[in-house]
C-alpha cells in the first residue's frame, strides 16, 4: 500500500525534484531527521525514517550506509556520546592521572600531592611526611585512571556511552543501535512509480470524461474535521456527486478501511484501483460490504471492473513485475 504522501515522495525522487534522502544529525542532541522526505510526506505516513526503510525493504529504494548512532535505552534519546568511566561506580569523572609511589612507606598519590614544599623546598610524602629532595629518590611513577567520585584506580577504564538528555551512563551493549543511511530511487522503484502514476492518470481521464472536476494528491475532510490525504478527488458540479479514488498495487483490508473513512467525511463514493489486478480476500469482502468500487489497471492502460483475489505481491507475479520483465526483455 502506497499512501498519497509516499507516492509523492517516490515521484519527487523519480522526476529529480529530490535527488536523495540523506540524514541530518543535530550536533547538540544527536537527533536524526530526513528533511527532504519530511517535507513531502504527510503526518499520517509516520516517521520519515521508517517510511524510507519500508520502501528500501520493498527494494523500491537503495540504501547507502552513512552513520551509526546509539539511542538511550532509558529515555530513548538519540546521540549517545562515548566516555571513559569508573568500572566500580560507572562515574564518567574518571581521569588518567600520573601517580607517584613512595618506596619507603608504599603511599601512592597523584603527582600534585607530593608537590607540597618542605622546610627547605624539598617535596614531602603525603603519607609518611618524609622529605624528598627529588622525585627521582625513593619514588616510582606510573599512570592510572583515577575515579574522582569513589577513588578507584585502574589501569584501564570502562568503555561507556553517556546520554546527553538524561545523563545516564550505560554499557554499549545496552544501547539501541541505529544505522543511518542515504536513500536513492532504485530501478525497480522507478518502474513502480511510473506504474502508480499512470494508474492515477487513467483514473483522472476516466472521471474527466464524465465531466468531473478532478484534483490529484489532495485532502478531503475526515471524521472530527481532520483533513485526510487522498490520491484523487473528483466532483461533478451539476449534481454535486463526489468520488474519492485510491491507487494500490495490492489493496488489503486496511486500504479499504482507510478509503471508506476518507469518503465518509467527504460524502463521496469510494473507488479503489489495483495495479496488480488482485486484491486480498478480506479486502474484497470488506469492499463489497462497503460499496467500494474496485477497478483493475490492465497492461494496455485501460481500466476494468474485473479483479482477482489472491496472495500478497511477494507471493505471486504482479502486473508491475510482468511489466518490468517485458521491458527488460524488449
Amino acid at each position: 500500500m502506497v499512501s498519497p504522501g509516499t507516492l509523492r515522495l517516490l515521484s519527487h525522487l523519480e522526476d529529480g525534484r529530490i535527488e536523495e534522502c540523506g540524514p541530518r544529525i543535530d550536533e547538540e542532541t544527536g537527533a536524526v531527521s530526513y528533511p527532504a522526505a519530511a517535507e513531502v510526506l504527510d503526518a499520517s505516513d509516520g516517521p520519515p525514517a521508517e517510511v524510507l526503510e519500508r520502501l528500501a525493504g520493498r527494494e523500491l529504494l537503495e540504501r547507502e550506509f552513512e552513520e551509526k548512532l546509539y539511542r538511550c535505552p532509558d529515555c530513548e534519546a538519540e546521540g549517545l556520546g562515548y566516555t571513559t568511566a569508573c568500572p566500580a561506580c560507572d562515574s564518567p569523572h574518571t581521569v588518567e592521572t600520573e601517580l607517584l609511589e613512595h618506596s619507603d612507606c608504599g603511599h601512592v598519590a597523584p603527582h600534585a600531592a607530593f608537590e607540597t614544599a618542605g622546610e627547605y623546598g624539598e617535596y614531602v610524602c603525603p603519607g609518611c611526611k618524609e622529605a624528598l629532595p627529588s622525585f627521582d629518590i625513593n619514588t616510582s611513577n606510573y599512570r592510572r585512571y583515577v575515579c574522582r567520585d569513589c577513588g578507584e584506580r585502574v589501569k584501564r577504564p570502562a568503555h561507556r556511552l553517556r546520554c546527553q538528555e538524561c545523563t545516564r551512563v550505560i554499557e554499549p551493549r545496552r544501547a539501541i543501535e541505529r544505522v543511518c543511511c542515504r536513500y536513492f530511487l532504485a530501478e525497480t522503484g522507478e518502474r513502480f512509480t511510473e506504474t502508480q502514476l499512470r494508474a492515477r492518470e487513467s483514473i483522472v481521464e476516466a472521471l474527466e470524461a464524465k465531466d468531473f472536476d478532478v484534483t490529484i494528491d489532495t485532502t478531503v475532510p475526515g471524521p472530527g474535521g481532520q483533513r485526510r490525504p487522498v490520491h484523487v478527488h473528483a466532483e461533478e458540479e451539476f449534481f454535486g456527486d463526489q468520488v474519492v479514488a485510491a491507487i494500490h498495487e495490492w489493496p488489503d483490508a486496511d486500504a479499504v478501511s482507510a478509503l471508506r473513512t476518507a469518503t465518509q467525511g467527504a460524502r463521496a463514493r469510494p473507488l479503489l484501483l489495483t495495479t496488480s489486478g488482485s486484491i486480498g480476500p478480506e479486502a474484497a469482502s470488506l469492499a463489497e460490504e462497503s460499496d467500494v468500487a474496485l477497478l483493475t489497471l490492465r497492461e494496455d492502460g485501460t481500466l476494468e471492473r474485473d479483479y482477482e483475489t489472491g496472495a500478497e505481491p511477494s507471493d505471486r507475479t504482479t502486473f508491475f513485475q510482468r511489466l518490468t520483465s517485458a521491458v527488460r526483455g524488449a
